[in-house]
């Protein structure tokens, strides 16, 4: 199934659903909508992060084949700078906001601990001033950053140095997670440990090189049964264990490391690739693309621009809280969801109808147009 030639409409459908997730526990945490919209260990950071892997895998592969690695390369850098532009633009936004409605949000850094502007930029430039809920972007750089060794090692061959290299990293990261934590500003440790996300997504990134070859098993229904009791006996132990076991003990303590999202513990890595099997099985079906079509026409159109939509979410997050002041379980916070839903669905809509050819969009036909100039 394919929304567009050369894509896979069931992955952009994910990305979409995964776009929604994140509006929802952003703007409406621990509101009724988030409460019905949620796994407890499956969630839609996780969802993002292994998306963006495949599908870099997927695309880098046809670049590097296409324009070979050092375009490719090029390719993932340019987007890592776009990236850091936006989150050093949206944090600024957060520091206009902080200086205009202090505290009125944990999203707002707290520039009463910095000893004055100069030290301020010099955290925001470094990647060391990440908000709560603008933590992913920086996040999300220093893995692309990583990509382009990985395509190159792909590229070559050598994927096993990849998954040795990853796995290593991930180690590190278990054992000395507060080197490689970004920190959230000054005196904050912060949340998301890059040396153990980023084995999700490289390991993600590897089965997008290799989707065409992986594809089948995946959707098999061999694949989906095993995801199924991956999923369904991982989060029925997970939930026992919650209800059965003494906080401070041993089995907790464990149970909180195997699931923890902050270090990505490898329970919730697990459980991730298993919702990742299943719903792209469900959303590849026959059925499901006969009866919904029209609502994943649009979540894979929302995929498409998943980037595009995290990116407004981020704007929304540093502004909106600030300007309404009303709580996230609120009626108004669960509304907002919708405007910022309906935002990014516009400008997907914006940017498809840009990039689409010039025929479709009512101009000139492709004879009638002046020759591309090369480069």
């Amino acid at each position: 199934m394919s929304s567009k030639p050369g894509r896979d409409g069931a992955l952009d459908a994910l990305r979409g659903i995964c776009i929604v997730s994140m509006i929802i526990g952003h703007l409406a945490l621990h509101s009724r909508l988030w409460a019905v919209s949620r796994h407890p260990w499956v969630d839609a950071a996780s969802g993002f992060i292994l998306m963006s892997g495949l599908v870099i895998g997927l695309v880098q592969r046809r670049v590097s084949q296409r324009s070979g690695s050092r375009q490719a390369t090029i390719k993932i850098m340019r987007r890592v700078g776009l990236l850091y532009l936006a989150h050093v633009s949206i944090v600024a936004l957060a520091i206009v906001m902080a200086l205009w409605r202090p505290g009125t949000h944990r999203s707002l850094p707290d520039l009463d601990v910095y000893g004055g502007p100069l030290e301020v930029l010099w955290h925001l430039v470094t990647l060391q001033l990440s908000p709560t809920f603008l933590d992913i972007l920086p996040l999300y750089i220093i893995l692309l950053s990583l990509a382009a060794l990985a395509v190159a090692a792909l590229r070559a061959g050598r994927w096993k140095l990849v998954v040795v290299g990853s796995v290593a990293l991930y180690t590190v990261g278990m054992l000395v997670g507060q080197w490689t934590t970004l920190p959230q500003q000054k005196g904050d440790p912060g949340y998301f440990n890059w040396a153990t996300w980023q084995l999700l997504f490289m390991s993600a990134l590897i089965v997008g090189w290799y989707w065409h070859q992986v594809r089948q098993p995946v959707a098999s229904r061999a694949g989906v049964v095993t995801a199924g009791v991956v999923l369904l006996g991982g989060t029925a132990a997970a939930a026992a264990a919650r209800v059965l076991l003494a906080d401070g003990t041993t089995g907790a303590r464990f149970t909180t490391w195997l699931l923890d999202k902050s270090a990505l513990g490898p329970g919730r890595l697990i459980l991730g690739w298993a919702a990742f099997v299943i719903a792209y099985r469900i959303l590849d079906s026959a059925p499901v693309r006969r009866v919904a079509r029209l609502l994943l026409t649009e979540l894979e159109r929302l995929g498409r621009r998943s980037l595009d939509s995290f990116v407004i979410l981020s704007v929304a997050v540093a502004v909106l809280p600030t300007v309404t002041r009303v709580s996230t379980v609120s009626l108004a916070a669960q509304v907002s969801v919708f405007q910022v839903l309906v935002l990014c669905w516009l400008w997907a809509v914006l940017r498809d109808n840009w990039s689409a050819p010039a025929a479709t969009r009512g101009g000139p036909r492709p004879a009638e147009q002046e020759p591309a100039r090369a480069g």
